[in-house]
């Protein structure tokens, strides 16, 4: 027992030197350790509330849609992924904007190759605005999906079907 005892011990003060290095700055040993994590920042887009690692709510407390936060990391609570924002404080990963690639992106010049129509964001279409004419370019600001088609943002909550541009 006492051998056991003993070899513990011994390990753990070889893992521990191992682990706290010896930096010399201008020929000063500095036995200090600096330790940085990976940490990311969300922008929510909905208010969020906080939560523990049980799942039950944090207080009362409500993180307002537009904060940025810092996210430390990630954990699955019941199913759902929650972003770590601090010791035993957890919000939805859903109300944090998605991150987008390049490539799913669709911000810059386009032209027509039908004529088309403009919609609103609910997809039907806005009275009083002329027909855009085939060959015309316009500069689209991003992609939304409506009604599970794609449609092109012209800005101002106006959009162009995708199938009508290039």
């Amino acid at each position: 027992m006492k051998k056991n005892v003993l070899v513990s011990l011994s390990v753990a003060t070889l893992l521990s030197v191992g682990a706290v290095g010896v930096n010399e700055v201008n020929g000063v040993a500095n036995n200090t350790n600096v330790v940085q994590a990976a940490v990311k920042n969300g922008k929510l887009t909905h208010n969020a509330y906080i939560y523990k690692s049980n799942g039950n709510r944090y207080g009362k407390k409500v993180l307002k849609k537009g904060k940025t936060v810092k996210i430390l990391g990630t954990k699955k609570i019941y199913g759902k992924k929650y972003y770590r924002i601090g010791k035993n404080q957890y919000v939805k990963v859903a109300n944090f904007a998605k991150k987008t690639s390049k490539a799913n992106t669709a911000s810059g010049q386009y032209y027509l190759t039908h004529n088309a129509y403009v919609y609103n964001a609910e997809g039907k279409r806005i009275k009083g605005t002329d027909t855009l004419k085939k060959n015309h370019v316009f500069t689209v600001v991003g992609v939304k999906t409506i009604n599970g088609k794609n449609y092109l943002s012209l800005g101002n909550g106006q959009y162009v079907k995708a199938t009508n541009a290039q």
